[in-house]
């Protein structure tokens, strides 16, 4: 899973192709269906290897998003993008969050995964100002520090139980960050397909190699082995899905205004709630209610401050 943070560029005119509602839909739909790839995603790491689990999301997109270009453009004949440097760094920086948010969905409630991995907008605010220059002010960056401190509130608990990888959706949501950051500096070298192809080949090309290693190397976290008829159905609906649902997200921003359609995005925190109960019988604690309300009044706050205040105040 990539969020697409509320920090992304704003639209200042409504385009002709704009359809505003139909772009609410669509991410509602996107945040409100990512928990149940997340939930699949958690069964499967019960028996499965993380490196496993995400090379078949990636590879899946591969194929799926190669066919939608080959299909609907040119773009295979034409000379690549370039820089391609950028959009290769971008896939290994994604390709290194979603291993670390899969393990983390294998080890820690639903619940919990997904609402530490929304202190990403937070993380992007402050990357933004450090190494953009964006002018970011003092309310703002009060948000950041706010927003961690929830997340704090929720890794504690978890963080005496298991450890060190209570931390690991706090490292996908850097690298979320990170990949964020290297979309809007480098946004206009690619299409949106273009950005996703790169990425899954990427993912697919690194993923192969640890697995390799691990397969010669006999490391058992490393080597997949082969799934189930159950598993399998799990794998492809997580792979497809992924892709669906990236899918649409980017269709969402690209006919709604960013500032918009962001609050739309907490939906997820919902639908993991729910799907936690349902599905693994697990109703979040105080501890991670207090904190996942903390995280979203952050980013909402930050939210609101780039989209109705003057930048730097």
């Amino acid at each position: 899973m990539q969020p697409v943070t509320s920090a992304a560029p704003k639209s200042t005119a409504n385009r002709p192709d704009d359809d505003v509602r139909l772009g609410i839909i669509l991410i509602a739909l996107f945040s409100l269906t990512i928990p149940i790839i997340g939930s699949s995603v958690k069964i499967l790491g019960q028996t499965l290897q993380v490196p496993q689990i995400t090379w078949t999301r990636f590879m899946l997109q591969v194929v799926i998003i190669g066919l939608a270009i080959a299909i609907t453009s040119d773009t295979f004949t034409k000379p690549w993008p370039k820089p391609i440097w950028p959009l290769i760094l971008r896939g290994a920086v994604i390709t290194l969050g979603s291993g670390l948010f899969y393990a983390a969905l294998s080890i820690l409630p639903l619940v919990e995964a997904t609402a530490i991995l929304f202190i990403q907008p937070l993380i992007l605010t402050a990357f933004a100002a450090m190494f953009l220059g964006e002018r970011v002010g003092w309310l703002r960056w009060a948000a950041v520090f706010t927003g961690l401190i929830g997340a704090y509130i929720i890794i504690g608990p978890n963080f005496k139980t298991i450890g060190w990888a209570s931390l690991l959706p706090a490292g996908a949501a850097i690298c979320f960050a990170v990949a964020s950051l290297i979309t809007r500096v480098w946004a206009a070298t690619a299409g949106a397909l273009m950005f996703q192809f790169i990425t899954a080949v990427t993912a697919v090309t690194l993923l192969t190699a640890i697995m390799s290693v691990g397969i010669v190397g006999q490391v058992a976290m490393l080597t997949p082995q082969w799934p189930s008829s159950g598993e399998l159905g799990l794998l492809l609906f997580a792979g497809v899905g992924s892709t669906i649902t990236n899918l649409m997200l980017v269709q969402g921003f690209r006919i709604a205004p960013p500032s918009t359609v962001a609050p739309f995005f907490y939906l997820e925190i919902v639908g993991a709630t729910v799907l936690g109960a349902i599905v693994f019988s697990h109703l979040p604690g105080t501890t991670t209610v207090l904190g996942a309300a903390i995280v979203i009044a952050a980013g909402l706050f930050v939210w609101w401050r780039e989209t109705r205040r003057p930048q730097g105040t």
